[in-house]
């Protein structure tokens, strides 16, 4: 069914249509294959069909995330797509039944390529990796052109007034969930002087997030934490859509934003390089201070860069062989990035470009050495900006 399933995908591509597979398995996955799924199909000029998989494999469950927002893209089709892609998705969840039927029989041997010759789950594009996947080659990827397009999923919800803000903050309880970006938490309670800021300004603030996360003791009329709401997952696209911009933490959270066009002011960020897919200037961003273990001083970005300090994953290794630690960014460093961005956005003021386009050097001379594969071309696209207050103490 795999190269069944290949086939389908280039014929309806042929005929004007992209297959998109979410990963509804994974909140953060989900958010990754329908950005560029969608850009994808922007880029093509393609009609969307979605096969929309109902079953959890890799935790042998019915778990998926983000089913209301799926319901809105299925609604938002026309008869001829739903239909498709009702067909679809029958389709690729028998493939996901025999899968899972074989993975509790086969034990090991499930992983043989042989397995995913024949079954697969998931039709048309994913973004997936796999070798097997002739039909990926045949849509001649090109990231770069995916990384400076949009999409903006907001038309889907209906318009709120006001200025509402998105806020959601990552803590360690979401290790409970998954630990594979504890790197990227941060203290909620850091970010209370920013919050009264905003409420000043007259924003309307929206906690969003899992019902795991911390318990945040904040009262104000114009705040609500959705977090423990029965449908917090549900409420988290719906405040991003309704929302005039996101203030939070990175990883699939600020990655959400990006779905629906919003700007952000992203804290405790740690990756250099992909930087949360931002694609705005006006989205401005800080980073976690990364010390030396033996001296217990900041390491400066322009020496991160130096010592490939940069990517997450080099970061992670450095982190278990306790070469380096991390320090979250203080209340102030927050609350002074968080005035830039509002002041820039919303108030006209500009940013100072010297110590941007000091670090944007580093960063780009750091790109051309160290990333010059066709599957990185995409990084030197994703735009950003960091607050004055900020690179002046950590740039050199």
């Amino acid at each position: 069914m795999f190269f069944f399933n290949q086939i389908i995908s280039y014929i309806l591509y042929n005929l004007g249509y992209l297959v998109i597979t979410p990963k509804s398995y994974s909140f953060g996955g989900f958010y990754h294959s329908i950005i560029y799924g969608l850009k994808l199909s922007n880029l093509k000029n393609k009609k969307n069909l979605f096969a929309i998989p109902l079953i959890n494999l890799q935790e042998s469950s019915l778990n998926i995330y983000h089913t209301d927002l799926l319901l809105r893209l299925f609604k938002n089709c026309s008869f001829f797509q739903k239909t498709l892609s009702l067909f679809l998705s029958i389709n690729l969840n028998l493939n996901i039944i025999i899968l899972l039927i074989l993975k509790r029989i086969l034990f090991s041997k499930y992983h043989s390529k042989y397995v995913h010759w024949i079954f697969s789950d998931y039709i048309g594009y994913s973004d997936r990796n796999n070798e097997l996947d002739f039909f990926l080659k045949k849509l001649d990827l090109s990231y770069s052109a995916l990384a400076k397009s949009d999409i903006n999923l907001s038309n889907l919800y209906k318009k709120q007034k006001g200025k509402i803000v998105c806020f959601s903050i990552k803590d360690d309880n979401y290790s409970k969930i998954k630990t594979i970006s504890n790197h990227l938490s941060s203290d909620v309670y850091k970010c209370k002087k920013s919050l009264n800021y905003l409420l000043e300004e007259g924003c309307k603030i929206s906690k969003v997030g899992e019902n795991l996360m911390r318990k945040f003791e904040f009262n104000h009329q114009n705040y609500q934490d959705l977090c423990y709401e029965k449908n917090h997952n549900n409420l988290l696209n719906k405040t991003h859509a309704e929302s005039l911009f996101y203030f939070g933490s990175s990883s699939s959270l600020g990655l959400a934003a990006e779905v629906f066009n919003k700007k952000k002011f992203v804290i405790n960020e740690t990756d250099h390089l992909e930087v949360n897919q931002s694609t705005k200037s006006d989205n401005f961003i800080i980073f976690k201070k990364i010390l030396c273990s033996k001296s217990k001083e900041v390491i400066k970005i322009n020496e991160l860069f130096k010592r490939k300090l940069v990517f997450n994953e080099d970061i992670l290794i450095a982190l278990k062989n306790n070469e380096i630690y991390l320090e979250e960014n203080s209340e102030n460093e927050i609350f002074d990035g968080l005035i830039e961005f509002y002041e820039h956005n919303y108030k006209n003021r500009k940013i100072k470009n010297l110590s941007n386009k000091e670090y944007f050097d580093m960063r780009n001379n750091y790109l051309i050495k160290n990333c010059n594969q066709p599957i990185n071309s995409h990084y030197k696209d994703y735009i950003f900006s960091i607050p004055e207050t900020y690179l002046n103490k950590y740039l050199i």
